[in-house]
């Protein structure tokens, strides 16, 4: 069976996802991605490259968070 856990590490101003982003663990996410957000000053950067499985909850949680902070990439 996939992988159904998210891992989220802050490394500057890189915040770096692995696992799934999925309705499974979207309300995780949510939590674990503003308090990343709240300890990195300025502009972030997401990298997804470590994702396994996103699905379009997870998409949508991402572009809300870009929408919102205006400084995501």
């Amino acid at each position: 069976a996939p992988d159904s856990t998210l891992q989220i590490d802050i490394s500057g101003t890189t915040v770096r996802l692995s696992g799934a982003l999925t309705l499974a663990t979207l309300i995780e996410a949510e939590d674990a991605l503003k308090r990343a957000c709240r300890r990195v000053a300025g502009g972030i950067v997401l990298d997804l490259s470590g994702l396994s499985q996103l699905d379009t909850a997870g998409a949508l949680l991402l572009r809300r968070l870009r929408d919102e902070r205006g400084d995501v990439h």
